[in-house]
């Protein structure tokens, strides 16, 4: 028993003469500023004797020293205008910064470090701005947008930069518009206005001329049912003339609003019902291009797309021919005359007249806007 005391004894001085002997070798390499190896030997005696606070100490000491070396190297690199030396270096020593905080260390950063970053990168940003400034001025457009996307990556609050990549992205366009309005291609300089504005909405020179512009295309238009006339249509279904009438001409109007062309212009259907009623009157049911004209006047619309049903079955054949014209009010004039049709190949499952009237009227709208695009 008393052999196994005195091994114990003697083991026990032994180690305590290890761990002071490491310790010692651990403060000397620390002393002579070998950080990395006294961080070594620290974390080592740490891990031996977990409850050794002095090394824990030392391990956290020696640490901090390695990280602010890192930081100094990285400042070091900014002073000198080097962005991506001192990046690189920034982020070894964030990367160890998470490492030794994982070990619960909890180092402290340098802030001089960002500092000094912030100040490389913004001298850059303003170096790419002032390029970007002379590539515009000799309307290199693309070069100068470029050239501010490397800037705003570099300082995301530069407005100066940000101002002008808006320009270098809408002064083409702009110019593209000026010239197209020249020419009076009024749609051409409309969509080239329009972009800008899409791009920046406050640019209160496009948002003029595309108003110039949409007046000057615009098709200001009166849809009418037109009944009668030759003869009446050839009916197969449980509906009335009349009440299909009015049902087609709800869906072509829904279906040119749904096409959202901003050149057409639907005068509302209560006015124009009324004055084509009275139109009708005059005409004693006669379908006549000319007093189709002058009912678009009277309503104060510069077309007139007139719809009439030559034939609707939704019962049998499941078809429908309308004849649609689109006439000028002002010289009563054709620009559209065409039969439009749906057969019955194109009904699937489901109510045969709202699909033969939802078809037509979507085919209608389609080629009100191509013709449109020629007036």
């Amino acid at each position: 028993m008393r052999i196994l005391l005195v091994i114990l004894i003697a083991t026990s001085a032994i180690a305590c003469g290890s761990t002071r002997k490491q310790m010692a070798r651990a403060e000397s390499d620390e002393q002579h500023d070998l950080l990395k190896e006294a961080h070594e030997q620290y974390a080592d005696l740490h891990n031996r004797k977990p409850n050794e606070v002095l090394a824990r100490v030392g391990m956290k000491r020696t640490a901090q020293g390695m990280l602010d070396r890192l930081q100094e190297r990285a400042i070091t690199a900014y002073n000198l205008d080097d962005l991506k030396a001192g990046d690189r270096l920034r982020d070894e020593a964030m990367t160890f910064k998470r490492m030794m905080d994982a070990k619960g260390l909890n180092l402290e950063p340098n802030p001089a470090m960002e500092a000094a970053r912030s100040r490389t990168t913004q001298a850059q940003a303003s170096a790419l701005y002032a390029q970007a400034a002379s590539a515009f001025g000799n309307d290199q457009f693309t070069e100068a947008e470029d050239l501010c996307t490397q800037a705003l990556r570099l300082w995301p609050t530069h407005r100066d930069a940000e101002h002008l990549q808006r320009l270098a992205r809408t002064e083409p366009l702009y110019r593209e518009g000026a010239i197209a309005m020249e020419k009076q291609l009024w749609r051409e300089a409309y969509r080239k206005f329009d972009q800008v504005m899409s791009l920046d909405p406050a640019h209160k020179d496009a948002l003029a001329k595309r108003t110039v512009c949409l007046d000057a295309a615009s098709i200001t238009m009166a849809c009418l049912m037109v009944q009668g006339g030759s003869g009446s249509a050839d009916m197969i279904s449980g509906a009335s003339e009349s009440e299909l009438s009015a049902q087609f001409l709800a869906r072509i109007k829904e279906a040119v609003l749904d096409a959202k062309d901003p050149f057409i212009i639907l005068i509302d259907r209560e006015n124009t019902e009324r004055v084509l009623a009275e139109q009708r009157r005059q005409m004693s049911g006669a379908y006549d291009e000319q007093r189709i004209a002058e009912a678009g006047k009277l309503i104060g619309a510069r077309y007139v797309l007139a719809i009439r049903l030559l034939r609707f079955d939704d019962l049998l054949a499941k078809q429908l021919e309308a004849q649609v014209q689109l006439i000028s009010a002002e010289t009563g004039r054709i620009h559209l005359s065409e039969v439009v049709r749906v057969n019955r190949q194109e009904i699937t499952r489901g109510t045969p007249r709202a699909q033969l009237l939802e078809r037509a009227s979507k085919r209608i709208a389609i080629r009100l806007q191509e013709a449109g695009a020629g007036l």
